[in-house]
């Protein structure tokens, strides 16, 4: 035999051995927490499953409910036009069931960071129920997981950075129990801080949970555990056995995931223009802009003309603008000139400079106005060299542009 069939004889003999092994090896199921008892005493459901143990808490909220100035009932009924309507949109669910999901965690990032609290948030037909799902300890980290029954793909998961965060952060856990723990799923997931972000552009200045609460949703936190000391909370409560500070942490996750609904059926009767809207034309303008970068040019539209029927043109500058290129687009040539026109001298530069581009281009190739593309031309060309807002190296290119542009109008003419 030769020397590669020998080597090629023990490796399969070594893969089999391994196999033998790890089959060997069976999951050895932790013990029952000491402290059991005493969170058991403050609200905590102790739960037995095959992998070991997990505390639960749970709450039912009728859809009477007030959270901030909603109510469960018209978040629900809000919710529900995503169905009815069947709008294809990142803030679309995927299914009809919603998940609100947040977690918190003893870390940002890394191997060491453990999820410990899972809070998980349903509508049911008759009532909104929260399960707050808590690792008994280290040990039991894989009866925590199960417990969550995320590995379950019949939801679509309603988060708050979960997607950059939570949700990347459960897979990274995820992986440590593969060998017992069913597949975690690739689930649709809809993540608010992302939404907010597009739509409340330059009207809000930050976007913690906590701001939009105040800002958006009515809702103000009294006596909140500030999320950065949770896992010092948490350790300390299963290193100690002492609860309570720990049910604060709860109820910080508790608010968390009731604003997740508040904010979700807000921002969804924004965008299916079932809200007015009370900041003036910031967010409609916003949120036009989504649909456009979207594709969807019927529904920008709509957004846009809204703006401008109750309007002045100066606040209706920006939308006046997109629906100049959007009319652009359908070659509906005559009210594109109208739209550019009427937004040119109350948009920022980048914009302004891109309407007169725009506007020259329909006046010299379809209507062959030279004579007003040449003032435009001179319009623009003066504008470059006194605005502070423009790189030297941009302006000089900029110019250049349009004094080609000029130029070529000046041939035209004669």
């Amino acid at each position: 035999m030769s020397f590669q069939q020998n080597y090629l004889d023990l490796k399969s003999k070594m893969k089999k051995s391994n196999l033998v092994k790890e089959s060997e090896v069976a999951f050895v199921k932790p013990p029952k927490p000491s402290y059991a008892d005493e969170w058991a005493s403050r609200g905590l459901t102790l739960i037995e499953n095959k992998f070991g143990y997990v505390f639960m808490k749970k709450q039912t909220y009728p859809f009477s409910y007030l959270h901030g100035t909603y109510t469960f009932e018209e978040s629900k009924e809000s919710i529900k036009q995503w169905m009815r309507k069947k709008v294809d949109h990142p803030l679309s669910p995927s299914k009809p069931k919603l998940m609100f999901f947040d977690t918190e965690t003893t870390g940002l990032k890394g191997a060491g960071t453990y999820i410990f609290l899972s809070g998980q948030l349903e509508i049911l037909s008759d009532r909104v129920e929260l399960h707050q799902y808590v690792m008994a300890n280290h040990d039991n980290e894989a009866a925590f997981l199960y417990e969550t029954g995320l590995w379950k793909n019949d939801h679509t998961v309603v988060s708050y950075n979960g997607k950059s965060f939570d949700w990347p952060q459960l897979q990274t856990r995820w992986v440590f129990h593969r060998s017992v723990l069913p597949p975690l799923p690739d689930i649709r997931q809809l993540d608010l801080l992302h939404s907010s972000r597009r739509i409340w552009k330059n009207a809000l200045e930050r976007f913690p949970l906590t701001e939009m609460e105040k800002q958006v949703i009515g809702f103000v936190r009294k006596d909140d555990i500030p999320g950065h000391l949770a896992p010092m909370i948490y350790l300390d409560a299963i290193k100690s056995g002492y609860v309570d500070t720990l049910m604060k942490v709860l109820k910080h996750n508790e608010w968390d995931l009731l604003s997740l609904i508040s904010l979700y059926g807000f921002s969804t009767d924004l965008l299916l223009r079932e809200k007015s809207l009370q900041d003036g034309t910031i967010t409609a303008t916003n949120i036009g802009k989504w649909f456009y970068d979207l594709q969807d040019y019927v529904t920008s539209k709509e957004h846009f003309e809204e703006i401008g029927k109750d309007h002045s043109k100066e606040e209706a500058a920006i939308a006046n603008y997109y629906l100049g290129l959007q009319f652009k687009k359908e070659k509906q040539y005559v009210e594109a000139i109208s739209y550019f026109r009427q937004s040119i001298n109350y948009l920022e530069t980048k914009q302004r400079l891109d309407a007169w581009k725009q506007l020259a281009i329909l006046l010299e190739h379809k209507f062959f106005h030279y004579n007003e593309v040449n003032e435009l031309c001179e319009k623009a060309i003066q504008y470059i060299e006194e605005t502070t807002n423009i790189k030297q190296s941009m302006k000089t290119k900029l110019r250049l542009e349009w004094v080609k542009r000029k130029a070529r109008v000046n041939r035209k003419q004669k």
